[in-house]
């Protein structure tokens, strides 16, 4: 073998390696003893012995179990077996082998690069998919479960090197038919990740798995955090508001169709979201038709090979080493030989193995310990059938008598004994009691499931916010990590006033790796935009407040503060404001291009049979091809009309009102004498806004850029369809919602609302 493995017996399974471990439960790569196919591997997830008598624990892993049982799509991680093996308990899962979410966006980050517009709607997409599916599951009595996962977050994504997307640990997702429910005013799951009204610690339902799926979907495309704070009740209350900027603000590269669909899903409102997954995943699946080439699984495949080439290679290296692991008897002889190594003599692992089992906490080394499974399905099929478990109740059985265990596994008492096995070339001498019992601690020191330990030096020292692996650990000096999985982790050092820091290292089993690192000061300074615009009637605003711009040849130059969050709005009379954010880095100057639209309208024209286009009684032209009429005021109602050039028809009349759409395309069939319609109707009326202690706002209807500013008075009324709209009033990073009804042919006067408390 290349590698040396620790295997362990556990019940019918061999456990491989640790692949996971948090605070809860640790989680092993497994072969069923048995399997014909020695590339099929399973994963087997145990309490860790701390919980073990946790009653309320114990029960919401067991919850997990009976709603994943029932659990049967490709995009949700298969679960085949809940069992209790003496005090521990576990589940058999399917095994995946990839990254979840929080590797993908560490590489990238790694790589100062976005994730492409394309993959992560494919990825969301799936996501979508085995989310859909889980909402919707009935039981074997058509009954719905009303499963809410709750926890959807890059750790509960599972991207596999085939390309195949996972969503994983319903560990405290709610069902109809789960045994612990939700206290009112607790919080589970992660912050930055939750909708809300379970912020709010209200009733929730499936569309508030939406909004975290809305919140993943963002951050991917921005490569940034969506709701995050400097403390978990300032993460908690921006999650509350859920005032979010479209991400193209973000990445450029991002398309309105991409907004509109991250918008809706992060509507702060559960009535104004997608109603379910599958409706989201749709419109995500029509804008993937339309990429060339296709995204497809092979592609996120061909990525994830390329992009974690070195995990690649290690798990093909592992798996040949896993191949020797078929039964019991070769896991014995495995760890025979490695203690063996160890001192050079061979042990009787018979009677070493109970005691090294009770350091461990690792249940069944030896074989033949008794076990209950509760719940099975087949890992061979997928299918699964969940059984009442009646031995998990409080009369179940379970003893807190110290020798129930020994009397249930049939070992002896707690005396240390090793006992060599008769060999002709090494004689037995009572003077080597104390080497044996030095060989017995190295034993225990190897079979122990270790983890390695980073020292974490930082100047400064105070006030930093650590994240192991993307989950915050204590950051109170001296920070030293312990027990930390062996592999590639990554650290992330964040302070207020300085840079983040983000390293990623390798750690192995008992190695420590010591950083340290000064932090770069944050705050203090300035950065500088330089803009590609030229003109005396261009207005620049930071952060809400007007802002001079010098300029440079045919550039404007625009002084910001550094290491924040900028908003800067660029506005010329009659067009289009044009807004963004920026962070920039002390003393740097970004560039940025800006196209400034004019606040016009177009409108093309075409009818059946031709005619004479008027508008507002001013000739325009004939439509015997398609006629084109541009320059037009976005935000007034012209009467058109369409005289036809034959005998015989009607002169065809409709009021054109532009609203929120520039581009306005008709094909009017006009009438034939004598029929009754005698035209189109279009149902209008009119805005005006007053004005807001001296502040102007930018009106959004609908969720389009209405390309105009408050206050609208009544001689710069605009022209809206009649019927219920959706205001909305921007300045900045400050977002406020108002919904009205236009009438026909009234004026509707509205004032901008007071921001939320």
């Amino acid at each position: 073998m290349s590698t040396s493995y620790r295997p362990i017996i556990f019940k019918d399974y061999c456990l491989l390696e640790r692949v996971s471990v948090g605070g809860m439960a640790e989680v092993y790569r497994a072969r069923r003893f048995g399997e014909a196919n020695l590339r099929r591997f399973l994963a087997v997830k145990r309490i860790l012995p701390n919980l073990a008598e946790d009653k309320e624990f114990i029960s919401m892993f067991i919850d997990e179990a009976k709603v994943s049982i029932q659990l049967n799509h490709p995009n949700v991680c298969q679960m085949y077996e809940l069992g209790r093996l003496n005090d521990s308990y576990y589940i058999v899962m399917e095994f995946i082998s990839g990254r979840d979410l929080l590797a993908m966006q560490n590489r990238f980050r790694k790589q100062k690069r976005i994730m492409s517009v394309s993959q992560a709607a494919f990825i969301i997409a799936e996501v979508c998919e085995g989310l859909d599916y889980a909402h919707r599951k009935v039981d074997d009595d058509g009954r719905e479960m009303n499963i809410i996962h709750r926890d959807i977050s890059p750790q509960n994504i599972l991207v596999g090197f085939d390309g195949q997307v996972k969503v994983i640990d319903f560990g405290i997702a709610r069902a109809a038919t789960k045994s612990q429910q939700t206290q009112v005013g607790v919080l589970k799951g992660k912050f930055g990740y939750m909708s809300p009204e379970q912020v709010a610690a209200g009733p929730i339902d499936h569309r508030s798995d939406i909004f975290a799926v809305g919140a993943l979907f963002w951050e991917l495309l921005t490569a940034r955090r969506l709701f995050h704070g400097e403390t978990d009740y300032a993460t908690l209350e921006k999650v509350r508001h859920a005032r979010v900027m479209p991400p193209s603000k973000k990445n450029p590269n991002i398309p309105e169709e991409i907004d509109r669909i991250v918008l809706k899903a992060l509507a702060r409102k559960p009535e104004d979201r997608y109603q379910s997954a599958g409706a989201l995943g749709r419109d995500l699946r029509r804008f993937l038709k339309a990429v060339k080439p296709p995204y497809t699984k092979d592609t996120l495949s061909n990525w994830m090979v390329n992009a974690f080439k070195e995990h690649v290679q290690t798990e093909r290296e592992k798996i040949a080493d896993f191949q020797s692991f078929v039964n019991p008897d070769d896991v014995r002889r495995y760890n025979e030989a490695q203690l063996s190594s160890v001192g050079g003599e061979v042990l009787d692992l018979e009677e070493l193995q109970a005691e090294i089992e009770e350091a461990t906490r690792v249940y069944d080394i030896a074989a033949g310990a008794a076990g209950e499974v509760f719940a099975a399905g087949s890992a061979g099929d997928g299918t699964a059938v969940l059984e009442e478990d009646v031995a998990l109740r409080a009369d179940s059985g379970l003893s807190t008598d110290p020798g129930h265990e020994a009397s249930t596994t049939g070992r002896r008492g707690h005396t240390l004994g090793l006992r060599r096995r008769r060999s002709r070339t090494v004689p037995l001498i009572a003077a080597t009691a104390v080497l044996i019992a030095a060989l017995a601690a190295a034993v225990v020191f190897v079979l122990l499931p270790r983890g390695g330990t980073l020292e974490l030096t930082v100047f400064p020292a105070e006030d930093l916010v650590v994240l192991l692996d993307g989950s915050a650990v204590d950051a109170t000096p001296p920070i030293i990590l312990e027990r930390i999985p062996a592999g590639t982790r990554t650290v992330e050092v964040r302070h207020q006033d300085h840079e983040p820091l983000f390293e990623e290292f390798e750690v192995g089993a008992g190695e420590t790796v010591r950083i340290t690192r000064e932090l770069t000061p944050l705050r203090g300074g300035e950065a500088s935009v330089r803009f590609e615009l030229s003109g005396d009637d261009v207005e620049f605003f930071v952060n809400g407040q007007p802002s001079e711009a010098t300029e440079d040849g045919m550039d404007r130059i625009l002084t910001v503060p550094a290491g924040e969050p900028v908003v800067i709005e660029v506005f010329r009379p009659g067009h289009f404001i044009e807004e963004f954010e920026i962070e920039a880095r002390r003393d740097d100057e970004l560039r940025r291009a800006l196209s400034l639209r004019p606040v016009q309208g177009s409108l093309s024209i075409g009818s059946t049979p031709a005619g004479t286009v008027y508008l507002d009684g001013e000739q325009k032209g004939v439509t015997t091809t398609r006629l084109h009429l541009t320059e037009l005021d976005f935000h007034r109602a012209y009467q058109l009309e369409i005289r036809p050039r034959s005998r015989g028809f009607r002169t065809y009349e409709q009021p054109i009102v532009f609203d929120t759409i520039p581009d306005l395309r008709i094909q009017p069939r006009l009438r034939r004498i004598g029929e009754d319609d005698s035209g189109a109707g279009v149902e209008f009326g009119w805005l005006t806004v007053e004005p807001h202690d001296g502040r102007f706002f930018r009106l959004i209807v609908d969720g389009r850029d209405a390309g105009i500013n408050t206050p609208i008075d009544d001689d710069g009324r605009i022209a809206l369809r009649a019927g219920e709209r959706v205001l909305e009033f921007v300045r900045g990073q400050e977002r406020r919602t108002l919904r009205v009804t236009i009438a026909d042919q009234e004026v509707t006067a509205v004032a901008v609302p007071d921001a939320e408390p």
